[in-house]
């Protein structure tokens, strides 16, 4: 019988999510978590200068380390004996790799970008860069919103809501995430007392750091009552259930010691994703509103930096109907830009049509604005006159946070479509792309709106490929970043 040419189909991934667990569950939490706490201290430090996790210790890339831990701080007993070896780490790694995915049904288009989707928002996070992430929450929420009309946010508010200032808050993200590199995912509050902490305590006093800490840290009990509430029912998707990690990465141990199994959660804890669910559980939708108007001042004051010829803000076109957020005219573009506090929520980063349906209220929103003002410009409507009628015709969405694959040709396809090239930027991509622009915007804001019909770009790889010309020079900074940087605690600790 004739044997087929055709090669065969690889066995997909298959294995079910509670045999991983028991692989866990196959070594004490106290031996294991101190374990992935020393391998995820040396990762997060070394994220400072090379992110790329194929590197990554026994295949333990970061969103398997949180995961690891979280299971066996939810379901770990300490009447297991399994020793914790290298060949253990890696079996659980490879456990890991090899799990079940409820959306690579078959080879359609539709089941990939369901497992693209899942795929970033599992992996893309750990990538974001260290300085945009802690400098921005300063630069964009630490200011006077006296001017900006909102409905709770004033200048007690971080106070209110923290029990410390912004950048206490980052302060101690790098104080307790310092320690986490320098003592194997370990902090103790009683080293403030010694002699070498006085440098410490005089930047940041020890009280501060005290009440910081209990935003930073709970005991093991109360994260494994976390790390067992509200489980997907369905077992396939409990990979990437919420970690309760993520809002209290330092972990009260039986011995009494504090550990850090993810220490990179650390640093997270003074970001934007931290103040806005805090934010959000104390002051609801009218916090959601008051972001929305902070933004939009942060991203007219960054455009700012460019010097463009023009900046038309909100125009009112008719009575009570304005245009997009800002039209900034420069010298060889017109870019429409719609500003929006945006973010994917757990639902939305499950599959194609979740995301879809997430992403239409707010990015599919800013399209339509977008296409409309354009209409407006293009039929010469009164209301934008000063704006240049010979020039290319640009839009932009800025976003509070990533939203991961959304210039993807095959994700575009799925929302409405702007009627003119539009690119959707995360602030810390659009901040670093604002840093570019100093040797001259147009360009690059032509070639970024372009990326969405390009499937072979990314705005992440073009910003990486503008970095590389600078090799040798200086590169232009950006100046709103660096002031707020110069103001924190402990900043060059990193």
């Amino acid at each position: 019988m004739p044997t087929s040419n055709r090669r065969q189909r690889p066995t997909p991934p298959n294995l079910a999510y509670r045999d991983f667990v028991q692989r866990v569950r196959a070594h004490r939490p106290t031996d294991l978590l101190p374990i992935l706490a020393k391998i995820s201290a040396a990762e997060s430090e070394r994220r400072l200068v090379d992110r790329d996790w194929r590197t990554a210790p026994l295949g333990l890339y970061p969103w398997i380390i949180a995961v690891i831990a979280r299971e066996s701080i939810a379901y770990g007993s300490e009447h297991r004996a399994k020793p914790v070896t290298d060949r253990a780490l890696t079996r659980m790694a490879s456990a890991y790799m090899e799990l079940r995915d409820p959306w690579r049904t078959d080879d359609s288009e539709e089941s990939l970008s369901d497992f693209l989707i899942r795929t970033a928002y599992e992996q893309f996070p750990w990538n974001e860069p260290l300085y945009n992430e802690m400098a921005h929450v300063v630069a964009l929420l630490d200011r006077d919103f006296s001017r900006l009309g909102c409905e709770v946010l004033q200048s007690s508010s971080w106070v209110d809501l923290l029990g410390a200032e912004l950048v206490d808050l980052v302060g101690a993200a790098f104080l307790f995430g310092t320690s986490t590199w320098k003592n194997d995912g370990r902090m103790d509050l009683g080293w403030l007392a010694q002699d070498n902490f006085g440098p410490v305590v005089a930047e940041l006093p020890a009280a501060k750091i005290h009440l910081l800490w209990r935003s930073f840290s709970a005991p093991f009990e109360n994260i494994r009552a976390r790390a067992r509430d509200n489980r997907n029912p369905n077992e396939d998707l409990r990979r990437l259930d919420w970690n309760p990690l993520q809002s209290a990465p330092f972990v009260g141990m039986l011995d009494g010691s504090w550990i850090a199994p993810q220490a990179m959660y650390v640093h997270q804890r003074a970001s934007l994703s931290t103040v806005y669910h805090l934010g959000q559980e104390r002051w609801g939708d009218a916090f959601t509103r008051d972001l929305g108007l902070v933004m939009q001042a942060y991203v007219g004051e960054q455009f700012n930096l460019m010097h463009p010829e023009g900046v038309l803000p909100d125009v009112e076109y008719r009575p009570s109907q304005r245009a997009v957020d800002f039209v900034i005219v420069l010298p060889d573009i017109v870019l429409l830009v719609e500003v929006k506090s945006a973010r994917v929520a757990v639902p939305g980063r499950l599959n194609l049509g979740s995301f879809v349906r997430d992403v239409e209220r707010d990015v599919g929103k800013a399209f339509r604005q977008i296409s409309h003002t354009s209409r407006l410009i293009t039929d010469g409507h009164q209301a934008f006159a000063s704006v240049p009628p010979n020039r290319p015709l640009r839009g932009a969405v800025i976003t509070a946070e990533p939203h991961h694959l959304i210039n993807a040709t095959a994700i575009r396809a799925n929302l409405p479509q702007p009627a003119v090239p539009t690119v959707v930027l995360g602030l810390g991509e659009f901040e670093e792309l604002i840093e570019e622009c100093a040797s001259g915007p147009g360009p690059h804001w032509l070639a970024v709106t372009d990326i969405p019909a390009n499937d072979a770009a990314s705005v992440r790889r073009y910003l990486s490929d503008a970095r590389r010309q600078w090799q040798g020079t200086a590169r232009p900074r950006n100046s709103i970043l660096d002031a707020a940087w110069s103001r924190l605690p402990f900043r060059d600790a990193t």
